[in-house]
């Protein structure tokens, strides 16, 4: 269940769960990486191995759990707090695109393909400081992933049916 779904059908109070277990989940999995403490040349947090595969292990398990028979989320949200556990300057840029297009447009899937859209461009301007190839394929596999799982939102986008948000 995501946040919007949790505040429609439960409340604020269980929506405020949602969020916290989605940003949590995201930030218990790469704490758990970076203890591990595989790191690929000079030991950049974006180059911590184990940090990116328990990231996007979380991701992968947010969006297919088993004990909700791989029916799950799309895992934005879990992909935003990995970021900021990774590189904190990208995630605020991500999420001020997000919130950028959302108020512009109303649209929270369109905000949310642009924001990893972003990620993924960020990620090859060497100035982010993040030139390894295990980071690049992090990113845009995560990019795929959350994309992947946005294609109901985005057939709506093209069709011009879906949902906006409302303030």
């Amino acid at each position: 269940m995501n946040t919007l779904c949790a505040h429609r059908a439960l409340g604020k109070p269980a929506a405020a769960l949602v969020l916290a277990g989605d940003i949590l989940k995201g930030i218990i999995a790469c704490i758990i990486g970076m203890a591990i403490g595989t790191y690929f040349y000079w030991g950049e947090i974006s180059e911590c191995v184990s940090l990116l595969t328990a990231g996007g292990g979380a991701i992968i398990g947010h969006n297919w759990p088993v004990y909700f028979k791989f029916r799950g989320g799309k895992g934005a949200l879990t992909a935003l707090s990995v970021l900021f556990m990774v590189n904190w300057v990208m995630a605020v840029l991500c999420l001020i695109l997000y919130m950028t297009i959302v108020v512009v447009t109303r649209y929270s899937s369109l905000a949310t393909i642009s924001g990893i859209l972003l990620f993924v461009v960020l990620t090859f301007i060497p100035m982010f400081g993040s030139s390894t190839l295990y980071f690049y394929v992090f990113s845009v596999l995560t990019a795929t992933i959350v994309i992947f799982k946005h294609k109901d939102n985005i057939k709506r986008l093209l069709s011009r049916t879906e949902n906006k948000l409302v303030f």
